[in-house]
């Protein structure tokens, strides 16, 4: 039943006044997710500030472990 009346041009109107992303795929798209936002923000009195893009993380440097011969093998000498 509710599934019938949402599908109806009124209830999607309706919907689309609530809820302006209503319908939007905001996954994936960056300029839809930040509007939204933005507009959230607004309505909410809030402080919206715009993700910056992150440095590119180093890439952490391996380095051998010095190993210690035991009866058995080899260990991680710490």
């Amino acid at each position: 039943m509710f599934k019938d009346k949402v599908a109806t041009p009124e209830w999607q109107a309706k919907l689309k006044t609530i809820i302006p992303s209503y319908g939007t795929k905001l996954n994936g798209n960056v300029d839809a997710t930040e509007q939204e936002l933005e507009y959230t923000s607004r309505v909410l009195q809030l402080q919206y500030v715009k993700p910056q893009a992150a440095d590119a993380a180093p890439k952490a440097e391996l380095k051998p472990q010095a190993r210690k011969q035991t009866g058995g093998g080899y260990r991680a000498v710490r």
